[in-house]
Parts: structure tokens; C-alpha cells; sequence
């Protein structure tokens, strides 16, 4: 019996000598979840894993006690259209969490509406904490400059975008480098 114990003290020391063990917040996981989000979309083609982390950021945030509301399913009430996106955006999101649901379905992902699901994460990290997270805003420029929508109001650095006409990859790098950010960004 003593030998046992010992035994597994010495595996629960190597256990814990090997692992790395990081205390995180909820806050926290959906800060990096919604950074690699960002990263994702403007590095890879995979919408699924964009879609994926960034609902999971937004159901952190969405729950937290000092969160605004998503701007998302305010905006969902105001058309039908609206409304329709923010289902679809939902249908996606349980889809990919849930396979006994339909197991063999397949559903359409409509990648940009991953841009609207990052910006709104963005802007309730933003209520919660005070703080702008520069991959966020990156994501509010590509879409000012591909969409041809005033989301940022910096029009000079949105018009120099917009005319290097830059590829997604190239994109983030040469926002991050052009972009002035306050003190009040992670």
C-alpha cells in the first residue's frame, strides 16, 4: 500500500513537470479567441474554424454581466433580410457544435457574414472591458475597403488600402503597420 502511494505521487510530480498549466478567465479565453478569429480570416480560407471561435468569443461576452447587447440581433429586428442573416448566423453556429442534430445535413456558410459576427464581438469586448483589440479593427477596415463601407472614420488610411488593393494575407500586416492605435488597445 505504501509503495502505491508513493507510485503515484511520483506520477502525479512527473504529470506536473511535464504539463504547462495556465489559469485563464473567461474573459480571457474569449480574447484570444476572437484574436485568433481574426488572424484566421485574414491568414487561411477557413471560414468553419473563423465561424467556430468566433461564436465561441461571443458567447462569452454575450453572457457577460457588463456586455452591451450584440448589435447583430439588434439589427435582426429592423429587416427581414437582417433577420435572415442572424438566423442563418445561428444555424451555422449550432450546426458546427451539435452533430446529433441531422448528422448527414449540410448547410451554406456565407463567409462575409463571419466579418459582422468578429466586428460585433469586438465591439462587446470592447463595452466589457474599454479596450479595442487591433485584429478587430483590421477585420472593420478589410470590410470598409471591400465592401466600400465607412465602418472606420479614418478615411485616409482606408483610401491608402483601398488603393494597394491588397490580398487578405497581405492585408493585416500592412493595416497593423499603417494604423495609429490610442493607448486604449490590446
Amino acid at each position: 500500500m505504501k509503495g502505491e502511494s508513493s507510485s503515484k505521487n511520483y506520477v502525479a510530480n512527473r504529470i506536473d513537470s511535464v504539463l504547462r498549466i495556465e489559469k485563464i478567465t473567461k474573459l480571457e479565453a474569449a480574447q484570444c479567441q476572437l484574436k485568433t478569429a481574426c488572424l484566421l480570416f485574414f491568414q487561411t480560407s477557413d471560414s468553419v474554424s473563423v465561424h467556430t471561435l468566433a461564436w465561441a468569443a461571443h458567447e462569452i461576452l454575450d453572457q457577460h454581466p457588463k456586455s452591451a447587447r450584440s448589435l447583430l440581433f439588434d439589427i435582426a429586428n429592423q429587416s427581414p433580410e437582417s433577420a435572415k442573416a442572424c438566423a442563418e448566423l445561428t444555424e451555422a453556429r449550432n450546426f458546427f457544435k451539435h452533430y446529433h442534430n441531422k448528422p448527414s445535413k449540410a448547410i451554406h456558410l456565407i463567409e462575409n457574414l463571419n466579418e459582422w459576427l468578429l466586428i460585433d464581438c469586438g465591439q462587446m469586448y470592447r463595452s466589457i472591458t474599454g479596450k479595442g483589440i487591433k485584429e478587430v479593427v483590421a477585420v472593420s477596415a478589410w470590410v470598409s475597403v471591400r465592401r466600400n463601407l465607412l465602418i472606420l472614420d479614418n478615411s485616409v488610411v482606408i483610401e491608402h488600402l483601398r488603393r494597394l488593393n491588397l490580398p487578405k494575407k497581405a492585408f493585416l500586416d500592412t493595416f497593423l503597420s499603417t494604423a495609429e492605435f490610442g493607448p486604449g488597445f490590446e
